[in-house]
């Protein structure tokens, strides 16, 4: 990471500076999952699958926003989100999305919408339960994409 940031050529900087979209979609889930859990009641079986639904809904638009925003003429890395955390640790919160990372992050969200209106009819026990960890997971798989990927251009950097 201290190499791409030691290198602003390989970062595309945002016209409006920074934007936040990227932990919004990344955190939504969570956000879904923690509504789920806590704030629902038990014996309602349609308020899990429609908060699990407007959760993946949401985080789906927010892509598709997030895709209205990129510019696919550049290799370079967009909507980079960088905070120091831990700076005698070296550690930093950081986010961007490049022309591979995009199309999993809208693949991602796309399919978790699939998934949530497929499952209306096949889940019939636990559905608090699975609906809140499938949004739940849906972070995870989100968060694992960005890792994977900024980890694959920062190697890439480096040949």
């Amino acid at each position: 990471m201290e190499y791409i940031l030691a290198h602003p050529e390989y970062i595309l900087q945002h016209p409006s500076g920074t934007t936040h979209i990227l932990s919004l979609i990344t955190y939504l889930p969570l956000l879904g999952a923690v509504i789920i859990a806590l704030f629902l009641p038990r014996g309602n079986q349609r308020a899990p699958k429609v908060a699990a639904t407007i959760t993946t809904v949401l985080t789906f638009v927010l892509s598709l926003v997030m895709l209205s925003h990129f510019q696919g003429d550049t290799h370079k890395l967009q909507l980079v989100e960088y905070a120091s955390w831990i700076p005698s640790l070296g550690v930093a919160y950081f986010l961007g999305v490049d022309g591979i990372s995009i199309l999993l992050v809208l693949l991602t969200t796309l399919l978790s919408v699939v998934v949530v209106i497929c499952s209306y009819s096949q889940i019939e026990e636990n559905e608090k339960a699975y609906y809140r960890l499938g949004v739940h997971a849906l972070r995870y798989f989100s968060a694992l994409l960005f890792q994977w990927k900024s980890r694959l251009w920062n190697r890439q950097a480096h040949l």
